[in-house]
């Protein structure tokens, strides 16, 4: 079974005090991390359970697609039994 998570990394705060959304994959013993590429947000801003940011539907809906895509990806991958 494949999972597709997204988390804030609240340890990488830059000056603006923004930090990164990373998404982890795991996929039975194996963890790859990947850093999504221009979606920084306020600590205040994201919801982590629902992995959504607070007032942004548009970085919401893009974080959301970006997950589906990988989540295929896996669920490809496990179809071929790769």
């Amino acid at each position: 079974m494949a999972t597709t998570k997204i988390y804030l990394r609240k340890s990488a705060l830059n000056k603006n005090g923004l930090a990164p959304l990373r998404i982890r994959l795991k996929h039975e013993d194996k963890t790859k991390e990947i850093t999504l590429p221009g979606a920084r947000v306020a600590p205040e801003k994201w919801d982590e359970t629902k992995e959504r940011v607070i007032g942004n539907k548009m970085l919401s809906h893009r974080i959301q697609a970006k997950k589906l895509e990988y989540q295929a990806a896996i669920n490809q991958a496990e179809a071929l039994g790769i």
